[in-house]
């Protein structure tokens, strides 16, 4: 440990000491107001990114809902052509061919019989 030598004048310790405690307490109270300000902006920027992101995501829910309406929309349009086309060609089988077709199944269950012509 250093020892100190007394000084001549102890009022200029005192004031020397009662200048220093003032500095430091100007310092802490700047720092406090840097951390106070450092703090409202990183929960301004924490805010701002909230918003960002939360446009952002509701976006991404917007398009995704658009593109699986528009598939479905697709699908339910091909599924229907395909219906109409099924539908056609059995439309187009006439009646002399599902008579025809019925006698050979009938063949068929009771008796192999050569499939029709």
């Amino acid at each position: 440990m250093a020892t100190r030598v007394p000084a001549q004048d102890g009022k200029g310790d005192l004031a020397r000491l009662l200048a220093t405690e003032e500095r430091l307490e100007q310092m802490v109270a700047r720092a406090r107001l840097e951390a106070e300000r450092m703090v409202a902006e990183a929960r301004a920027q924490a805010a701002a990114h909230d918003a960002a992101t939360g446009a952002e995501l509701d976006r991404a829910v917007r398009e995704m809902s658009d593109r699986v309406a528009r598939d479905q929309a697709q699908r339910a349009a091909a599924l229907a052509t395909a219906r109409a086309a099924e539908a056609a060609r059995f439309d187009s089988i006439s009646d002399a061919q599902i008579a025809e077709l019925a006698r050979y199944v009938v063949r068929r269950v009771i008796g192999g019989v050569a499939e029709p012509a």
